[in-house]
C-alpha cells in the first residue's frame, strides 16, 4: 500500500502545474473593414504557451499560432474577413481540449471616411522633445514640493524647469522648422 502512495505522489509532483493566464492581449480591439484583412494578437499571460486558443465568430479564423520563446508570450494571426460584423467574441485557450481561459475581444466597424483620412508620409516630420529641455513657459511650477529633484542649471544634469506652457508657446517654432508632430519624453 505504501509503494502505491509514493508512486501515486512521485506522479503527481512530476506532473507540470499548469496555472496559464491570460493578462493582455495587443492590440487591446480592432477594426473591420481594412484593406489588409491580416491582424496579429500578442498574448501575454504566466505559461500561455501551455495553451491553445479557438475563436468560433464568423469572419474571423486564426491562420497560425506562434509559441515564442518566452512561456509567457503567445502570438496569433487571424484573418478578418470582409463579411465580418462588429462585435464581441470569446478566444477560447484550451489545455488538452478542455477550455481553462476566455477572453473577449472585440471588433468594431470603421468611422465613415476613415480610410481617406491622411496618415503621415515622407512628407512628415516628427521631432522628439524633452520638455524640460526645450522652453519655460511657466516659472512657477520649476519646483515641486514631492519631487526631491529640484532646478538645478548650473549642474550638467540638473533640471532646467521646461514645460508644456513652454512648448505651446514656441509652438510657431516648430511650424516654422516644417515639423508636423511632436512625440514627447513622459512629463511629470
Amino acid at each position: 500500500m505504501k509503494k502505491i502512495f509514493y508512486l501515486l505522489i512521485g506522479i503527481l509532483l512530476s506532473m507540470p502545474v499548469l496555472s496559464s493566464s491570460v493578462t493582455r492581449i495587443d492590440p487591446p480591439m480592432w477594426w473591420i473593414g481594412f484593406e489588409n484583412p491580416n491582424l496579429q494578437l500578442m498574448v501575454y499571460g504566466d505559461d500561455i504557451t501551455n495553451l491553445n486558443p479557438e475563436i468560433h465568430y464568423k469572419g474571423v479564423t486564426i491562420c497560425a499560432v506562434t509559441k515564442a520563446q518566452s512561456p509567457n508570450y503567445l502570438f496569433i494571426d487571424l484573418k478578418i474577413d470582409e463579411n465580418a460584423q462588429p462585435g464581441s467574441f470569446d478566444i477560447l485557450f484550451k489545455n488538452g481540449g478542455k477550455v481553462v481561459e476566455t477572453y473577449t475581444y472585440k471588433i468594431k466597424a470603421r468611422s465613415d471616411g476613415s480610410a481617406a483620412r491622411a496618415s503621415f508620409d515622407n512628407s512628415d516630420v516628427m521631432y522628439l522633445l524633452f520638455p524640460d529641455r526645450f522652453a519655460n513657459g511657466d516659472p512657477s511650477n520649476d519646483n515641486v514640493d514631492r519631487l526631491t529633484d529640484k532646478i538645478n542649471r548650473e549642474h550638467q544634469y540638473g533640471r532646467r524647469g521646461g514645460d508644456i506652457q513652454g512648448i505651446v508657446n514656441h509652438l510657431d517654432y516648430l511650424k516654422e522648422l516644417g515639423i508636423t508632430a511632436i512625440w514627447t519624453t513622459p512629463m511629470i
